[in-house]
C-alpha cells in the first residue's frame, strides 16, 4: 500500500477536478482505491497460488489436503479485505491532514518529514491494530467453536468468512468515512 499511490495520496493535487465530477463523496473514494486494491489483491493471489501449490507436501503430511486448502481459501477471502483496510488509512490521514501529505514518492528530506513519517507509520500501525481486533476475536470464537463440532478443515474457511465479512463491514464504513472527509 506505501508503494501503490494511485489513490487520494496522488490524485489530491486534483481535488478541485474530481469535485466537478457528478459523483458523491464515497463514489470517488471507491472509485480511488479499487485500482490499488485489485493490483494488491491480483499479485497476493498469485503469490497464494504459488504457496499452495509448491509448498503443499510438507504441510499436507501434517494437517491434510482439506486443511492446507481451507487455508488458502481463507486466505483468498481476508486478503482483498485487509488491502482495502490498509489502503483506506493513509488515505483517510491525507484527507484529514492534507498539508501534511507528500505529492511524489520521494518527497522531502531531511529530520523533520523522518519525524512526520514516523508519527504516520506509527498511527497507521495503531489503527489497523484497531481494525483487526473485531475481525480476529470473531475468527477466533468461530474457528474454535465450528472446530469443536465440524473439525479443522471446516473450521478455518467459515471463520474466514466470519472474518471477511467483518473487514468488509470495516471498509465499507472507512469508505463512507473518506466519503465524507473528501466532501469536507
Amino acid at each position: 500500500p506505501q508503494f501503490l499511490r494511485q489513490d487520494f495520496r496522488q490524485d489530491l493535487p486534483l481535488a478541485d477536478i474530481l469535485k466537478t465530477y457528478p459523483l458523491r463523496g464515497w463514489q470517488v473514494a471507491l472509485g480511488e482505491l479499487l485500482a490499488p486494491t485489485a493490483v494488491l489483491t491480483g499479485i497476493q493471489w498469485f503469490l497464494l497460488i504459488l504457496v499452495v501449490g509448491l509448498f503443499a507436501q510438507p504441510a499436507v503430511s501434517r494437517l491434510g489436503w482439506s486443511c492446507w486448502l481451507g487455508m488458502g481459501f481463507g486466505a483468498a477471502l481476508i486478503i482483498p479485505m485487509l488491502n482495502l483496510i490498509t489502503l483506506q488509512i493513509p488515505n483517510a490521514a491525507t484527507l484529514l491532514f492534507p498539508a501534511w501529505f507528500q505529492a511524489t514518492k520521494g518527497g522531502g528530506q531531511g529530520i523533520e518529514v523522518m519525524g512526520q513519517r514516523l508519527i504516520f507509520m506509527i498511527g497507521q500501525l495503531i489503527v489497523f491494530v484497531v481494525a483487526l481486533v473485531p475481525a480476529v476475536a470473531l475468527f477466533a470464537g468461530v474457528f474454535f467453536l465450528v472446530k469443536w463440532l465440524l473439525g479443522m478443515a471446516i473450521a478455518i474457511p467459515l471463520a474466514s468468512i466470519a472474518a471477511a465479512l467483518v473487514l468488509g463491514a470495516e471498509a465499507a464504513a472507512g469508505v463512507a468515512l473518506l466519503g465524507w472527509l473528501f466532501e469536507r
